[in-house]
């Protein structure tokens, strides 16, 4: 799987690949440590992002913090995901059919169910996710996320997606691992178009790509420097 993405001329590049897609810090675009929903300021979710390493037979508790915004007493539904790459950018894609995993690195299928649990108005409640990785486990990255959904009691239960937020937990078997990497393409561009001479440095752009074939979350980074005869620009 591929990955593009693009930096100005003298920024630091920060890029995490997770079997090709890349993850800034969590998921759903967070910008913080909380996920928040575009649609009701109903539920947050901290931390969006955790990173733990568990051994084959082992298990593991993470706590996810779930807060009520509202003024009054919501039950909540936690929801197991399993995701993928959404596209070249690394979106995050969850895969949101309860009957279906993700076709390889499945987190999902290690995470306990969990309980409905009903969180008092304003209040944040921790909720404790457990994994339990079998013997037989084969070593490398497992990619899962922990959805909360508000419930609606008068409807028998059901589930309001639009306002759900998620938490995302990458998990290491440690072992054997592959951790593979190629740039495949490094592109100067203006204006949005590839050339090998520009007259002006204004609105320089770099555009690369690079290619993951790990069994693993890795996390590159570099540095370009721009030098116009010895001097660094």
């Amino acid at each position: 799987m591929l990955v593009r993405q693009r930096t100005q001329v003298n920024a630091r590049i920060v890029v995490a690949l997770i079997l090709g897609l890349v993850a800034f810090a969590g998921i759903v675009q967070p910008v913080s440590a909380e996920s928040k929903t575009n649609t009701a300021n109903t539920l947050k979710v901290s931390p969006v992002r955790t990173d733990i390493e568990v051994k084959p037979g082992e298990s593991r508790t993470v706590k996810v913090g779930v807060t009520n915004l509202t003024g009054n007493d919501i039950s909540v539904r936690p929801i197991t995901n399993d995701f993928i790459a959404g596209d070249e950018r690394g979106t995050p894609a969850l895969i949101l059919d309860p009957k279906q995993y993700a076709p390889t690195h499945s987190l999902k299928r290690f995470m306990k169910p969990i309980d409905d649990v009903v969180i008092p108005a304003g209040k944040l409640k921790l909720i404790s996710v457990v994994i339990e990785v079998p013997k037989n486990a084969q070593s490398g990255g497992y990619f899962g996320a922990i959805r909360f959904a508000p419930t609606t009691p008068d409807s028998g239960g059901e589930v309001n997606l639009s306002a759900s937020v998620a938490s995302l937990i990458l998990m290491t078997v440690p072992g054997p691992v592959t951790e593979k990497l190629s740039l495949t393409n490094f592109d100067i561009q203006q204006g949005g178009k590839n050339g090998t001479y520009f007259q002006s440095a204004n609105d320089l752009q770099l555009s690369f790509r690079l290619e993951s074939k790990s069994n693993v979350q890795v996390a590159p980074f570099g540095k370009i420097s721009v030098k116009q005869g010895d001097k660094i620009v």
